[in-house]
């Protein structure tokens, strides 16, 4: 838990959107289908895959439609979550 509170928001921004990419790649899930089965745009989709940046209303529709992420990443982070 210490090392999250050592990185900047960015840091953890993108820390975040990295591993929700790689849970979409591991489901082997295009953008375009995530946007569409998520509700969020595939813009935005696109804008957090790459720079960590998300509305809270579509990182809430995002995680809301895969809530095994969430315990996954939680699982993945030691216990901790993201």
């Amino acid at each position: 838990m210490s090392h999250i509170i050592l990185m900047s928001p960015h840091e953890i921004m993108l820390s975040i959107s990295a591993r929700a990419k790689a849970k979409r790649l591991y489901l082997n899930l295009s953008q375009k289908s995530l946007a569409e089965r998520s509700g969020v745009s595939l813009g935005s989709l696109k804008l957090f895959e790459t720079s960590g940046k998300i509305s809270l209303e579509s990182l809430i529709r995002y995680l809301k439609d895969y809530s095994e992420f969430l315990t996954t990443a939680y699982l993945m982070a030691g216990g901790v979550f993201f």
